[in-house]
């Protein structure tokens, strides 16, 4: 099973410096982005979470991703002590690029296994997801 977690640290860091070369962020920020991409918004702590971040992290991440105005952050002004993220505009369409990146990557990075293996992995894997997720 070591075998999961090198074959990950490899495949995060290749998607790394595609996406860096790219748009100029990093695997854990483009999966921030896709966080976003599915809300309208969100507290850095619920992100934090859902990415099994640290909120320190977290919140480097989303400085950087603000300072090249990818999302907004603002008060939440339920909880002055909390912020809500949002995709910008501009985010969404660096988003929308980094995205279709990811997927031709994976393409190739899977391009030597059979598509039933593929299939038959994902659903061992999020059954193994899920089956922690609920043990957390």
């Amino acid at each position: 099973m070591y075998a999961l977690q090198q074959t990950y640290v490899v495949m995060e860091k290749r998607l790394t410096d595609r996406l860096s070369k790219a748009q100029g962020i990093t695997f854990s920020q483009f999966l921030i982005l896709a966080t976003l991409s599915n809300k309208t918004t969100n507290s850095q702590h619920a992100i934090a979470a859902e990415l099994q971040l640290a909120e320190a992290t977290l919140s480097r991440h989303v400085n950087a991703l603000e300072r090249a105005k990818y999302i907004a952050r603002k008060g939440d002004p339920a909880n002055r002590r909390k912020y809500i993220v949002v995709l910008t505009p501009k985010g969404a369409r660096v988003y929308a690029n980094t995205h279709t990146i990811i997927k031709q990557e994976l393409k190739g990075m899977f391009a030597m296994v059979p598509q039933k293996h593929c299939k038959d992995m994902a659903a061992v894997l999020e059954r193994v997801r899920e089956k922690l997720a609920h043990k957390a």
